[in-house]
């Protein structure tokens, strides 16, 4: 296979996704659908110059157990979460639903990890020598792609959910927490061996979970205000 199709695969959950969103959510907003992913492949550029610098401290270079958990839970979590927050914070929210702005998200979260993923992908066949198009290499990409772009998406969803509470003023700090401890335990679990890997896929399927706790906790909390507004009006 080309590895300009092995590239352009990375990129296609990202375009299916944003093809089904633009056509279930109901208020359509495919321009901002638009915005987000291309945020989510800035986030890309300023969180791997953070990551390298903090590279040359200490604690993220020793090779114990302790440190390889702080450095994915911080180095993987928290700085890229931070980032992607972020640019979550830049995408024009008049007119949408909490829906809608959950997909966006989402959508910015899946663009980062295909970035993320493309990267991986050339790095990896530049060391190890592949061969575009052999078995390894596809079970390589097909990995990565279905289980990095699922913790990136559920965990920019989960940013996103918070970004929204906040706009409501319902504010669940726990919910920016949560996606940083699941990347975090992703990355951690996902270098090991692939016993061990099988925990990685557990941190996404919790995000996943989490994702839609809170959305259905939020989209309650925000009809019960604005119910207890229209009393207010009313009275």
């Amino acid at each position: 296979m080309n590895i300009y199709i092995l590239f352009a695969l990375c990129f296609l959950p990202v375009i299916a996704l944003f093809a089904i969103f633009s056509i279930v959510t109901k208020d359509h907003p495919v321009f901002r659908y638009a915005i987000s992913c291309a945020f989510g492949i800035a986030t890309v550029a300023p969180a791997s110059f953070i990551q390298f610098l903090t590279l040359k401290i200490p604690t993220f270079s020793s090779p114990s157990f302790f440190s390889i958990l702080i450095t994915a839970i911080l180095f993987n979590g928290f700085i890229e979460e931070s980032f992607k927050l972020a640019f979550i914070l830049l995408i024009p929210k008049k007119r949408m639903t909490l829906q809608s702005f959950l997909c966006a998200s989402i959508l910015l979260g899946c663009a980062s990890g295909s970035l993320e993923t493309a990267i991986y992908l050339m790095n990896s066949l530049q060391k190890i020598a592949l061969i575009p198009g052999t078995e390894h290499a596809l079970r390589m990409i097909f990995t990565r792609m279905f289980s990095a772009q699922a913790i990136h998406a559920f965990c920019a969803g989960l940013s996103g959910i918070f970004v929204w509470s906040c706009q409501k003023e319902i504010h669940h700090l726990i919910i920016v927490i949560i996606a940083i401890t699941m990347h975090g335990l992703y990355n951690f679990f996902i270098a090991f061996s692939q016993e061990f890997r099988w925990f990685a896929m557990i941190a996404i399927l919790l995000a996943a979970i989490e994702c839609r706790i809170w959305y259905k906790t939020v989209k309650n909390e925000e009809i019960s205000q604005n119910s207890q507004k229209l009393l207010d009006i009313t009275n």
